[in-house]
Formats: C-alpha cells, sequence, structure tokens
C-alpha cells in the first residue's frame, strides 16, 4: 500500500502535464458512447424484425402441420368407412363374431399407422328406425337405441367405456348428422358420463362379448378430444361393385349398417405438432368457429411449460385480444377452427448476443485510452517496485558486506590472541556493534563436559544462568541452533529465565574440530530483532568464535607440552633456564633479590631398587605436589632432572628464602608416601640456596652455586639446607 500511495500520484501527475492526454481520453470515451447507442438502437431494431420474421414462419408452419395432422387422421377415418362400405363384413347376413374379427384387423393397423387416432369403435343401431321428422335441417333426434359393438383396442391408456348412445345429446346430435349427410362429423368437445361410483369421467373395460358386462374397472378419462362419426351405408350385392359417391346419393335409410367413431386427445395433437415444427416461443389457443361470432376455446399450449391444456383446464385465452399475436384459420372436417399464436415470455424477453455487441463495442473503443494510460501506470509501477526491490537488495548487499568485514576483523583479532583470557577480552567489543540490540553471551564447556560456564557477556545482564547443566540447554541437546519465541507454543530452555523481558532468544552450540566447546547465547527483549539474517550471521560468529577458542587452547596445549614435565607437572628444565634469565634481567633493571633452590630426594636410588620405578615415580609426583602448594604464584617450580628439582624465587631476599627451604625440608619428613598399602620409609630431601646477586650475576652461575650446595648439604649427613658460600 505504500508503494501505491508513491507511485500512483506521481504517475498521474507525469500524464496530466501533457493537455493533449486528457482532452484525447475524453473525446474517444464520447466517440464509444455515442457509437454504442447508434448500434444498440440499429441492432435492436434488426432483432426485434428478425425475432417477428421468425415467429411469423413458426406460426405458419404450426398451423399448417397442425391442419395437416387432424386431416390426416380424420381421412383415415373416411377411408375406413368407405372400406366398409364395399366390405361384406357388414353385410346383413354377417354374424357378430365376424364383424368384431374383421374390425379388430382393420382397426389395429390404422392405429398403428395413425398415431394421432387413439380408440376406434364400432356402433350400430339397434331396434326402431330412424325417424323421418326433421328439425333445422336436421333429422328430428328422437330416442334411439345405439350399441357399442366393437373397441379397438380393448386396453389402452385412456381405459374403455360402455358409452350410453342415446343419454348423450352431442353424440345422437353427431350420429344423426352423420347420418342425414353421409359425411364424417366431429364433436370439437364433448366429456364422457361420470361411472356410477361418481367422480371424474372414466371409461369402464367391456368383456368380449357383444354388450356383455365382463370385468368392470374404473379409470380416469386421459383428456378432453375429438370424437369423429364415420357412418358406414351397405349395398346389396347386386350394387357392391357400383361407385361409392353415386351409392351415397342413392342409399336409404334402411341400408345404414353402422358408424366408426375415433377419438383424436387435443392435447396430443397439438403437441405432437409443436414437437415436429420444433418451436418453444410461442403460446397457441385454438378457437372453434360457431359461426355466431364468437369463438369456442378448445384448448392452449403454453411454451414456458410445454403443457397443453382444455377447455375445462384454462381461461387464460377465452378474452385474448388477437391483435396481440397472429390469427389463422383451417378447416378439419365439417368444422371451422381459428388458431391464436402468442409470443411467449421466453420470445419477448429472449437474450441476444447482438444486445451486448454496442456494449463490448463502446467498451472495446474506449478501453483503448485506459489501456494506454494503464500500460503506463503498469510499467511506472513496475519500475518502482523494481527501484524498491533494488533498493533492498542494495540495503541487504550492504549490511552483508558489513557483517563480512566485521567477521573478518574478528578472525584477526582472535588470531592475533596468545590466550583464552586475551581473547575474552576482545571479543564482545567485537560483537557489540553486530549485534547492537542484543544481549549476549559466550559459554564454555568443562573438560568434564558436566558443567557449562559463561566466561564472557555483553549489553544487560543476561537473562540466563551463569553456570548450568549441558542438559538444560535444548541447543546443546539437539546439537544445532535452538531458536525460542515467546510464545505458549515454544519449549524454553532451563538454564533461561522464562519472564517477560526474554521475547525472543537463540542459542547456538559451538563446535571446532569435532568438538563441541560451549554455547553462544543471544536474546531480545523486543520481538523481531533476532531476524533470519541475524539469526545467520550469529551461526557465523559462533563459528568463528568455536574455531578461535579451540586453536588457543590447543596451542596452550601444546605450549604446555613443550615447558612441563609430563610426570610431575611442574616446568621443564628448558623453561627453568628460559625463566630464570628473564627473571636475572628484571631483577637487574628493578634492583630486587631473586632467591633460588635446588633440592634432591636422599637415598632415592634405594626406593628404586627396593619398591621399583613406579614407587619412585609416586615419590616425585607427592614431592611435587608439595611444592606446587609451599610457593607462590610468581614462583618458579622445575623438575631439574632425575629426583632433582629447582625452585625459583623472584623477589625473595636470601634470609627469606633460607627460612622457605627450612620449611620446605620440615614438610617433606612428615610425608607419608604409600605404595601398594604400604609405606614406603621416611622420606627426606637435601637442599642447596642461592641468591642474586651475592652468589652470581648471571642465571647459570646461580643454579651451578645452588646446586654445589646441594652436594655439600648430602655430603655432611643429607636432610638438610646448606648456603652457598
Amino acid at each position: 500500500m505504500t508503494g501505491m500511495s508513491k507511485w500512483f500520484p506521481r504517475a498521474i501527475r507525469g500524464a496530466f502535464l501533457y493537455p493533449a492526454i486528457p482532452t484525447g481520453i475524453g473525446l474517444t470515451l464520447c466517440a464509444g458512447v455515442i457509437l454504442s447507442v447508434a448500434v444498440g438502437v440499429i441492432l435492436k431494431n434488426w432483432e426485434e424484425e428478425r425475432r417477428q420474421a421468425e415467429i411469423l414462419h413458426q406460426t405458419e408452419d404450426l398451423a399448417a402441420d397442425l391442419e395437416r395432422s387432424v386431416n390426416s387422421n380424420l381421412d383415415a377415418l373416411r377411408w375406413l368407412g368407405q372400406f366398409y362400405a364395399v366390405s361384406a363384413g357388414v353385410d346383413a347376413d354377417a354374424t357378430s363374431d365376424d364383424v368384431q374379427e374383421g374390425f379388430r384387423e382393420v382397426a389395429t393397423f390404422t392405429l398403428a399407422r395413425y398415431r394421432g387416432i387413439h380408440t376406434l369403435a364400432w356402433v350400430t343401431p339397434e331396434g326402431g328406425k330412424l325417424g323421418d321428422g326433421e328439425t333445422s335441417g336436421l333429422p328430428n333426434p328422437r330416442p334411439e337405441v345405439f350399441r357399442l359393438t366393437y373397441i379397438e383396442p380393448e386396453a389402452n391408456k385412456f381405459g374403455l367405456s360402455r358409452i350410453d348412445m342415446g343419454a348423450n345429446a352431442g353424440i345422437v346430435g353427431a350420429i344423426a348428422h352423420a347420418r342425414a349427410t353421409g359425411e364424417l362429423t366431429l364433436i370439437s368437445q364433448i366429456l364422457l358420463p361420470s361411472s356410477e361410483k361418481g367422480g371424474a369421467p372414466t371409461l369402464s373395460r367391456l368383456g368380449s362379448g357383444v354388450g356383455g358386462e365382463g370385468n368392470s374397472e374404473e379409470r380416469p378419462l386421459y383428456g378432453e378430444g375429438l370424437f369423429a362419426v364415420m357412418p358406414v351405408y351397405g349395398l346389396g350385392k347386386q350394387d357392391a361393385v357400383s361407385d361409392q359417391s353415386n351409392r351415397q346419393k342413392t342409399n336409404s335409410k334402411h341400408e345404414l349398417r353402422g358408424f366408426i367413431l375415433g377419438f383424436l386427445p387435443l392435447a396430443d395433437v397439438i403437441k405432437t405438432s409443436v414437437n415436429r415444427i420444433q418451436t418453444t416461443a410461442i403460446d397457441v389457443c385454438l378457437y372453434e368457429e360457431t359461426g355466431t361470432g364468437v369463438r369456442k376455446l378448445l384448448a392452449f399450449y403454453e411454451a414456458s411449460t410445454g403443457l397443453v391444456k382444455t377447455n375445462s383446464q384454462v381461461s387464460f385465452c377465452r378474452d385474448a385480444d388477437p391483435s396481440l399475436g397472429e390469427t389463422r384459420f383451417l378447416k378439419a372436417g365439417d368444422r371451422q377452427w381459428a388458431l391464436l399464436f402468442l409470443p411467449g415470455p421466453e420470445s419477448l424477453n429472449a437474450p441476444s448476443v447482438l444486445n451486448w455487441l454496442p456494449l463490448l463495442g463502446g467498451l472495446l473503443w474506449s478501453s483503448i485510452p485506459i489501456t494506454t494510460l494503464a500500460i503506463s501506470l503498469s510499467n511506472t509501477y513496475r519500475r518502482e517496485q523494481l527501484l524498491q526491490k533494488l533498493s533492498v537488495a542494495n540495503d541487504e548487499l550492504s549490511t552483508a558486506n558489513t557483517e563480512i568485514v566485521a567477521l573478518n576483523r574478528m578472525s584477526d583479532l582472535l588470531q592475533a590472541c596468545l590466550t583464552v583470557e586475551e581473547a575474552c577480552t576482545v571479543i564482545p567489543l567485537l560483537l557489540k556493534p553486530m549485534f547492537p540490540k542484543l544481549n549476549g553471551g559466550v559459554f564454555t564447556l568443562s573438560d568434564s563436559k558436566n558443567i557449562v560456564e559463561a566466561v564472557l557477556s555483553w549489553g544487560q545482564p543476561l537473562t540466563t544462568e551463569q553456570i548450568f547443566h549441558p542438559e538444560q540447554c535444548l541447543a546443546l541437546r539437539c546439537g544445532q541452533p535452538y531458536f525460542f519465541a515467546n510464545t505458549d507454543a515454544s519449549l524454553c530452555c532451563g538454564h533461561v529465565h522464562y519472564h517477560n523481558d526474554v521475547a525472543e532468544y537463540i542459542c547456538i552450540p559451538m563446535a571446532a574440530q569435532g568438538e563441541i566447546l560451549g554455547v553462544f547465547y543471544l536474546s531480545s527483549p523486543l520481538a523481531g530483532e533476532l531476524s533470519p539474517g541475524k539469526q545467520r550471521l550469529a551461526q557465523m560468529t559462533a563459528r568463528q568464535i568455536a574455531v578461535a577458542l579451540a586453536n588457543l587452547k590447543l596451542r596452550d596445549t601444546l605450549k604446555d607440552q613443550s615447558i612441563r614435565d609430563p610426570l610431575t607437572g611442574l616446568f621443564n628444565r628448558r623453561y627453568m633456564e628460559e625463566s630464570l634469565e628473564r627473571e636475572v634481567r628484571r631483577a637487574e633493571r628493578n634492583n630486587q633479590p631473586i632467591g633460588i633452590m635446588m633440592l634432591d630426594v636422599d637415598h632415592f636410588k634405594r626406593f628404586n631398587d627396593t619398591f621399583g620405578h613406579e614407587a619412585g615415580d609416586i615419590i616425585l609426583r607427592e614431592l611435587s605436589q608439595v611444592l606446587q602448594l609451599s610457593i607462590r604464584s610468581s614462583d618458579i617450580a622445575c623438575r631439574y632432572g632425575g629426583e632433582e628439582f629447582a625452585l625459583i624465587m623472584p623477589e625473595a631476599p636470601l634470609d627469606i628464602t633460607l627460612q622457605r627451604a627450612e620449611k620446605l625440608c620440615q614438610k617433606v619428613r612428615t610425608l607419608k608416601v604409600q605404595y601398594r598399602h604400604q609405606l614406603l620409609g621416611p622420606l627426606t630431601v637435601s637442599l642447596g640456596v642461592a641468591s642474586f646477586p651475592q652468589h652470581g650475576p648471571t642465571g647459570g652461575s646461580l643454579i651451578q652455586a645452588a646446586d654445589a650446595a646441594l652436594y655439600r648439604a648430602k655430603n655432611e649427613g643429607r636432610d638438610r639446607v646448606c648456603l652457598a658460600s
């Protein structure tokens, strides 16, 4: 966010320094808006015209297909009537079984070929004759009895019904009209009577016998539809070969043999045509023209749901305005129908890709200056980011160079140190600038490996123990650096004082030459100070300190091996001679005395011969411990050779040297030395004492004077002190 607050205003100011830039952007945006509106209006008008043309085309196709579908099914009924008119199967002398068998074969073929017809029935007049009177141009429908002789198929999804031909005025009127005209007659909408149990109109399955009861099974009627009545006339045998049309003109009423009834479900007829045309955006209302100027609603197809609803199920189209859609007329049988096509909601609100073209064009046009400005801003932002990254990289490089210089300087100074004590005075001075906000310390591991002790520290008082066991440090346990953050999930070392002053710390094992020498410790009261970079620097610093301390310890070890006697731990003869010369020169400059003693174990050869050389080594080690306990820190005790020892005492006058020699002789007399649980007998020494400058001006002359006094003490009886002459 900080980077954006810097580059964004700068880029905006830079862009608007030139007056042509904002003017060009404004003109381009205005041109884009005008272009979008103009193209949008043109495409909208074109899309509306295209949609209206498409709806009109689908309307023409659907009306033609529906008329063709209905008339093809009605033509099938006409063909069936003509077939039976010339067929001998319905002659007066034909039996009922013959009629049923013949009708079954022809009906099965017809139903399989014409799917719009769902039921075919054969009806014959029963009892009485048709009346001669006429009303409104039709024979007077006096009560007559018609028998449903056969229905094909017997079991269909609509069920089968015993139709009371005389109880339904619509059927009676249609039969009368068909008989009178000799033409196929339609009942555009009819409801069959309900079953005896009440409820919705049902069809009742008939037995195979003519007019038999059979097994009664109630099933609901599938839907409203069209009943087509086709009269069938039969002539005598002498007229069987005459023309059908002439026969219809000359036939008399007694020649009527029966009627063929067909049922066409309106829902299936309409749905089949809609699916064939594949229109999904037009609602269809089907009306019957009654001739009185009033239309009778037959069915309604709803495009949004794909369902066809008949007159008893919908009232939406009853008052529909024909001006809202397209109206087409069609003739089906003896009926005149009207089709009202209304655009559905999906057609009116149908989304089109063209509706988005103006917006896309305007956006594309307007995006040119915006893209240019965005590219400019993006380039500026990238430059700022690169500069920021470069600045961070330079800072990191500068910090790394500073750290490398500090590490090299520390390495040089540590290599110049001669002792561990000297290195411990240098290390804090070097580490404070490297870790300015951190407290730290260097802890070394004892030779016994059971104690860790602080040898140096810097900063505020350490928040850790000065002396602790190695197992208390997690870094020494794991053998790798351990970083601690003051959180509930962190495990704190046992040597650290866990409180709020320690926000974080790190313990780094100091290992060199395959050995862990101690721990490098850093802590901070503030979180975030021990960053990953600081931790890496701390690890490199720990390695440098570990290598320096290991080298100093190795140097001390080699030096001790070169100047000390391995058996007694005292300085050897070469170191004594060098030290004596150095002390003599110092005494000359400061005008100070030097005392020197030479001592020898009395009868040492007898101990070796009697108890062995191992017993002699024990005597020498015990005597060396007495010497170390009897001298000052500035005195130098040496093993001169064999069982002979030398003791140099800087700034000691002659009388003090004699007193200390007498005390040493007395201590040796009281010494009890055991070897394999056996006392080695009384132990005594002979001592020769000399002093600078009385007995010699150089170190060599002093040793000769003290050695001569030693031999005189041995000759005088041993176990005594003699002064050089």
